[in-house]
């Protein structure tokens, strides 16, 4: 299993014997931009909150600093699930765990933009960190080229927001103080899958080192970068060993 490989605990990861995993293909324009195909209607992840490990699970968590999850993971539950882990969020920020958030809006997973809206303001109402992308927010609320201010003060009650804006980097705010972390120039884009996903691995690392908001943001941006450089998700393990020590030299 891939999370073993890279050394991650996969004890309390749920299996369902009678599903199969969701599948996806990605297509890859000329300029490296991609676009997702799914079959994911009848899942396991979509029984996920009526799995009978699921609480032990939920308990698992509460001893965690931090739980990451994005808003696919509640978009591909019924709805009854969706309370289901709602509730079980609220749960685990009552025992102190933080809860990152990213939106990544897929409109076709929701019914409509407006019952996605409904779900995703709950979602982010139990939120410390939010890790969200420009053009997804304009999605999700119809709108157009929104400022990250403008994003920042939709998402006022979350402690720490960062809005992605791709090739021009991050801006981050936090307590009434913001800034912009410029992004790393790349000449050679090959592959955007997971760019965002792997922005906020770097960044939550940072964190998790109790790194301020700028150095987070500056830790993303470089492994993003590397990503999109290769093709698909996960890059060779020399490229993320390299970039990890030359992280560790400016610790």
């Amino acid at each position: 299993m891939l999370g073993k490989k890279e050394g991650i605990s996969c004890d309390y990861v749920l299996r369902e014997t009678h599903k199969l995993p969701g599948m996806y293909a990605i297509e890859i324009d000329p300029n490296g931009e991609r676009s997702f195909h799914y079959w994911r209607s009848d899942s396991a992840a979509r029984q996920m909150c009526d799995h009978p490990q699921f609480r032990a699970a939920v308990e698992y968590m509460k001893s965690c600093d931090l739980v990451y999850l994005s808003g696919i993971s509640l978009a591909i539950l019924p709805d009854h699930g969706k309370m289901k882990l709602l509730a079980a969020l609220a749960d685990v920020r009552n025992a102190g765990v933080k809860i990152a958030i990213d939106s990544n809006y897929r409109p076709r997973l929701w019914r409509s933009r407006q019952n996605a809206h409904e779900w995703m303001s709950q979602l982010y109402s139990l939120a410390d960190i939010a890790l969200v992308t420009a053009d997804d927010e304009d999605l999700l609320h119809g709108t157009v080229n929104s400022s990250p201010d403008v994003i920042a003060k939709r998402l006022s009650n979350v402690e720490q927001v960062v809005v992605k804006l791709g090739k021009d980097g991050a801006q981050w705010f936090e307590l009434g103080q913001s800034g912009i972390v410029q992004g790393n120039v790349v000449d050679n884009i090959v592959d955007t899958t997971a760019a965002g996903d792997s922005f906020n691995a770097a960044f939550l690392a940072a964190w998790a080192l109790g790194m301020p908001m700028s150095e987070c943001c500056h830790w993303g941006n470089q492994l993003a970068a590397q990503v999109i450089q290769h093709k698909g998700a996960v890059i060779p393990e020399t490229y993320t060993r390299s970039l990890t020590k030359l992280m560790d030299e400016n610790l």
